[in-house]
């Protein structure tokens, strides 16, 4: 769901610090383009984010750590093993982990987010005009809270159904 929660990409869940989720936001220091990156926890993510931080080895930095060395993070092996599990339990076909990025934008286009909205979301509009336009602070956080609250507006009832 952390992953689904925006399309972040899977290394970015795995890879990140409990400490990285404070104050209702992810604060990723460094992502794939070489940037700093933060978006609000979707309220779909919150009780997640707060069952991990329950369930953390006390002495690893991972908000998910790998449970044979707490000092590693979780592997995209298990990743992987957890979706196909999951797969299974609700009788989806397989899908890949790193196929949520990609299908959570499309899902949000059609229904009806700004295509840029969500390049800003997923760290791709740093140098678009529209980037640029809003990355004032307060309009750049209010553009990633509606784009958050989009997310839940299409997640809910999906994890809601039967």
């Amino acid at each position: 769901l952390m992953i689904a929660m925006g399309g972040l990409r899977v290394t970015e869940v795995t890879m990140s610090l409990a400490a990285n989720w404070r104050d209702g936001w992810l604060h990723l220091p460094e992502t794939k383009n070489g940037r700093s990156h933060q978006l609000p926890i979707t309220g779909t993510a919150v009780p997640l984010v707060a069952r991990c931080l329950e369930l953390a080895h006390p002495r690893s930095p991972y908000l998910m750590s790998n449970p044979r060395d707490p000092d590693e993070p979780l592997t995209m092996a298990a990743i992987s093993r957890g979706a196909k599990r999951l797969n299974k339990q609700l009788g989806f076909p397989d899908w890949n982990p790193r196929d949520l990025r990609r299908t959570m934008k499309t899902h949000l286009i059609d229904a009806g987010v700004d295509e840029r909205w969500l390049d800003i979301w997923h760290n791709h509009g740093q140098t678009a005009s529209v980037a640029r336009k809003h990355y004032i602070r307060a309009e750049y956080a209010d553009l990633k809270r509606d784009v958050a609250e989009a997310i839940d507006g299409w997640l809910g009832p999906v994890l809601s159904r039967p």
